[in-house]
């Protein structure tokens, strides 16, 4: 499979997705139902409500209700103060335990995200003055709303913390070798490297080429409805998190991917892929969609176990969207 170059430009991502999000929000019959696509973080918290609506469950080491089973010592709390946190979550990583090497990964990326996420609240509050509808009003309002309170939350596990000799990128890959589930999809959809000047992070933006597509493969046959998410957008050509293309556009692999997201999705974002569906199903010949429907149908059956559930499934919308550690 052809990749592409590695200079390409790495979209803004350092709210997490929440500008897609708001995208999501304009008159339906306004989109081009190809060309754009919520993001990871938009379709998580629709998965997670999706599978609380349905009783649903994914087998075990999915990204969904994921909990990793990996002995060690218990881990800090999460939301613990980085500068309190750090150290035992370094030994713990750097003994091989991918579940502090994902959590220490993610604090890191959250504490590197600061500042730009400071301006996107300013921005997000800006716009929400601006706003001429009350549903464009409402939307963005709620955008506003959801990104100061991960900006507070940020806040407290950043503060006094000043370590810029470690890097979440090194160890996020490091949980993704070692075949952690939710590091696979984070590190794929919303890679923590230097898109505006690409140079400082050349060969990171390498290996994230070679091995993000079968980090991502490897999530979807654990059972990640996230990765299949994350797959789905790849393969229509519409990556949420970096404008890189990582896999070449095939209708065909969206639409089976897409099919198996949609399973797990709330109404709302189940509407929205369906409306992705219908667009990539044009491109299909009637073969090769019944063929597509038909391996979604038995992944969705063989990867996924429904189970009904006394407790809903948590969800998570800080960073990304993207499940926890």
């Amino acid at each position: 499979m052809q990749k592409s170059k590695i200079a390409v430009a790495l979209s803004v991502v350092v709210i997490g997705g929440a500008c897609a999000w708001a995208f999501a929000q304009r008159d339906e019959a306004s989109m081009d139902p190809v060309a754009v696509a919520a993001s990871p973080a938009t379709l998580q918290a629709g998965i997670q409500q999706g599978a609380r609506e349905q009783g649903l469950a994914v087998a075990a080491g999915a990204s969904l209700g994921y909990r990793d089973a990996a002995p060690g010592a218990p881990l800090p709390p999460e939301n613990a103060p980085l500068n309190e946190s750090f150290e035992q979550l370094k030994l713990a990583a750097d003994a091989g335990n991918p579940r502090a090497a994902c959590r220490l990964g993610f604090e890191l990326q959250r504490c590197e995200s600061r500042e730009g996420h400071e301006i996107f609240v300013s921005n997000s509050i800006s716009s929400a003055e601006m706003s001429r509808n009350e549903r464009e009003l409402d939307a963005t309002a709620k955008m506003a709303e959801s990104a100061a309170i991960e900006l507070e939350g940020i806040a407290g596990v950043c503060k006094d913390f000043d370590r810029r000799d470690v890097r979440s990128w090194d160890y996020l890959l490091q949980a993704a070798r070692a075949g952690h589930v939710p590091s696979m999809v984070r590190i794929s959809a919303e890679p923590p490297l230097d898109g505006f000047d690409m140079a400082n992070d050349f060969e990171k933006w390498k290996v994230f080429s070679d091995e993000a597509e079968g980090f991502l493969k490897s999530a979807y046959q654990q059972g990640s409805a996230e990765a299949a998410y994350v797959l789905f957008a790849y393969y229509a050509g519409m990556p949420a998190g970096v404008s890189l293309e990582l896999v070449e556009p095939d209708p065909a692999q969206a639409f089976r991917y897409g099919s198996v997201a949609m399973e797990f999705a709330d109404a709302a974002s189940s509407r929205e892929i369906s409306a992705h569906l219908d667009a990539l199903s044009s491109k299909l010949s009637a073969e090769q969609r019944a063929q597509a429907d038909r391996l979604a149908r038995t992944e969705i059956n063989s990867l996924f176990q429904r189970t009904t559930r006394s407790a809903p499934l948590v969800q998570d919308t800080t960073l990304a969207g993207l499940s926890r550690c």
